[in-house]
């Protein structure tokens, strides 16, 4: 839905309010170790088994074994917003060029995550998944690491609700007053209010290009008035 109210009969100041949705995607691969988990083991009290074992054991893993834990991170968001956009237009015969800023608030966020987990050592024992309760025990601390945990939310905490930042366009009306129309928004604003972990990109503005197919209805009767 949009208001243009004309100055002169090619100058005029549009109000536009839209509902328009984006898609958001990241990969995030992290990497850290099993050592942390052997080292807490170290430090644990493991009854019968002397500290002196445990110990060694660590330093033999640590010394001669991967103990990388390569963690990846698929997210696609689908964030929904209404657009309202202020812009000067001016119209030469077919033509319309438009520009101004605009302002978006969030209404609703739609998040899914899969993580992957990647542990070359445990994968080097396949005695372990033999052992009452340590496949369990590895579910738990590696939920990504037998089949790829997924989680979902709406939470739109993690996203700022409000975003500005300036538009331009320009669109062709044929004969029939049906008109094409592209253009192109740039944001401001940081629409993450935290950084990912393990990303590469510390910000991220929203940026995309529109292309549009309409018909005109005319002007209404009062803005024919007010035109010179």
């Amino acid at each position: 839905m949009f208001f243009d109210y004309y100055i002169t009969d090619k100058v005029s100041l549009g109000l536009d309010f839209t509902i328009h949705s984006l898609r958001k995607n990241y990969q995030v691969e992290t990497k850290s170790s099993i050592k942390n988990l052997l080292n807490l083991l170290n430090m644990q009290d493991m009854g019968n088994i002397p500290d002196s074992t445990i110990a060694d054991l660590v330093n033999l893993v640590s010394d001669y074994a991967n103990t990388d834990i390569i963690t990846r991170t698929e997210s696609s968001t689908n964030l929904t917003y209404l657009k309202v956009p202020l812009k000067v237009s001016y119209s030469h015969k077919n033509l319309k060029f438009s520009a101004g800023p605009y302002a978006s608030f969030l209404l609703k966020a739609l998040t899914k995550e899969v993580t992957t987990q990647e542990i070359p050592l445990l994968k080097a024992l396949t005695f372990i998944d033999d052992i009452e309760g340590a496949k369990y025990a590895v579910s738990m601390l590696y939920p990504g690491y037998y089949s790829p945990d997924e989680e979902t939310n709406t939470k739109k905490k993690q996203y700022n609700e409000w975003d500005y930042g300036f538009v331009a366009g320009i669109s062709y009306t044929f004969d029939s007053k049906f008109f094409i129309s592209a253009s192109y928004s740039y944001g401001l604003e940081n629409f993450y209010k935290r950084e990912i972990e393990g990303y590469s990109t510390w910000r991220e503005n929203h940026s995309f290009v529109r292309f549009s197919l309409g018909y005109d209805i005319g002007k209404s009767e009062i803005v024919s008035k007010v035109m010179f």
